[in-house]
């Protein structure tokens, strides 16, 4: 009976580790950041100057409001801004950075709570909504989206 039972457990971790890849690549692609990364795929670390959150206790949106709990972040520079994912979800989400003229800041309001989207790309339109504080955090406003303050 042991022996089985461990047979089967290793077969189903043999199973949960084969299907891992599979499921960040559909996430990739349901997010929105695999279409991102075709242009958009980071060729430089993320400046030590930047300002960072994420991805303890950050609860992002990607695309159709796909929850990307803590497995985000986000670096603002004056050059753009940065995304990482944690592994394991690095598999399928390289690090992106997208230029300021690449995005568009805007507030929305939905399920009682305070939202600020930065849709990602001219061309691609993905948006992702981080909560309020996250983007004070970062300097990010409306009126200032195509130059965001990082050092203020």
């Amino acid at each position: 009976m042991s022996g089985l039972s461990i047979t089967l457990l290793f077969l189903l971790l043999t199973l949960a580790l084969a299907l891992l890849p599979g499921f960040c690549y559909l996430n990739s692609y349901l997010t929105g950041w695999l279409a991102l990364s075709r242009r958009f795929r980071a060729t430089t670390s993320i400046p030590t100057d930047a300002l960072t959150v994420g991805p303890r206790a950050l609860r992002v949106y990607m695309a159709r409001w796909a929850k990307m709990e803590y497995l985000v972040s986000i670096a603002v520079t004056r050059e753009g801004i940065y995304l990482t994912a944690r592994i394991p979800f690095a598999i399928a989400h390289p690090p992106l950075f997208l230029p300021w003229h690449e995005t568009h800041i805007a507030h929305d309001r939905r399920w009682f709570q305070d939202f600020t989207v930065i849709t990602l790309g001219n061309s691609e339109r993905i948006p992702l909504r981080i909560p309020t504080h996250a983007a004070e955090s970062l300097h990010l406003s409306p009126s200032t989206p195509q130059s965001p303050s990082p050092n203020a």
